[in-house]
């Protein structure tokens, strides 16, 4: 018979256990260091299965809360603000964006003497469909950035033909 001992039994993942520790007390804006997700989930959130749980953890924050997680170079995790998640959102669509454009590349410098006809017609229809989401997704996250832009703060120049107001 085994010996176990109950205190070291999780019911369930460590997100889980996060999730129901501090869901209810986070608020935007506030940050979360690597030290204090460490003793919270039990696991280190710089690691591997501790990334791993902080992102699942994330997730979930997102969907059930309406609050999204940032991570914060060598720091830890910030709880976004409502009025930055359009700009998190661009940055997220910017990197889809060169992964698109990487796997374009992959698709341009392959081999063709190595393919039969089969597998070139498959590659040239990929080459097609990848090319045609990476100009969309330039394009998009252009007028995104855009949209996104800090107004500039240009004087009006009065019009040629228009008289001056006194």
């Amino acid at each position: 018979m085994e010996n176990t001992n109950e205190a070291n039994i999780k019911l369930y993942p460590a997100w889980k256990q996060l999730y129901a520790k501090i869901a209810d007390k986070v608020q935007p804006g506030d940050l979360y260091d690597y030290d204090r997700l460490e003793g919270l989930l039990g696991l280190d959130p710089r690691g591997t299965p501790g990334r791993g749980q902080v992102l699942r953890f994330a997730k979930e924050l997102l969907t059930e809360r309406n609050l999204h997680l940032e991570n914060e170079r060598n720091i830890g995790y910030r709880v976004v603000k409502a009025n930055e998640h359009a700009k998190c959102s661009l940055s997220q669509m910017r990197r889809a964006g060169r992964r698109v454009m990487k796997a374009g590349k992959i698709l341009a410098h392959t081999r063709m003497g190595d393919l039969n006809d089969g597998e070139r017609r498959k590659h040239i229809d990929m080459q097609a469909r990848v090319g045609r989401l990476a100009e969309t997704m330039t394009t998009e996250s252009r007028r995104a950035g855009r949209l996104l832009a800090e107004p500039r703060k240009t004087p009006a120049l009065p019009h040629p033909l228009k008289p001056a107001r006194p």
